[in-house]
């Protein structure tokens, strides 16, 4: 697969139906590109955390999304924080525990026939 291939892919998979991706572990802020997601679309990336991280984050969303940070175990998801329906918000998550936590948003329940678009900030400052 050639990188352009790979890059059409990605474009395809965020397109038609949203992904989930990986983030290695920000040591530095990380900035996202503007994701253009497929109406009714969900997208989640799931970064390495440390016990006692502080993760900042904020996000630019068009239409409005919910946002959570979750972690994932087998069939279980756990909820860590949620924020409802919004287009610009951040706040500062405290990890609990060493684990990979997944960044979830999730578009309105509304049938909107556009894209969404959806841009992300993260900062992390280590704890200990």
């Amino acid at each position: 697969m050639t990188a352009r291939s790979g890059w059409l892919l990605v474009a395809t998979c965020l397109l038609l139906a949203g992904c989930a991706t990986r983030l290695e572990r920000p040591v530095e802020p990380y900035a996202s590109k503007v994701f253009e997601l497929a109406p009714g679309a969900p997208y989640e990336t799931c970064v390495p955390l440390l016990a006692e991280d502080r993760l900042l984050f904020s996000y630019k969303a068009d239409p409005p999304m919910s946002f959570a940070i979750l972690q994932h175990a087998g069939d279980t998801t756990v909820s860590f924080l949620m924020r409802e329906h919004s287009r610009d918000e951040g706040g500062i998550f405290f990890v609990p525990r060493t684990a990979d936590y997944c960044l979830r948003w999730t578009p309105l329940p509304d049938d909107v026939p556009w894209p969404t678009l959806l841009r992300f900030n993260l900062k992390l400052n280590p704890g200990g």
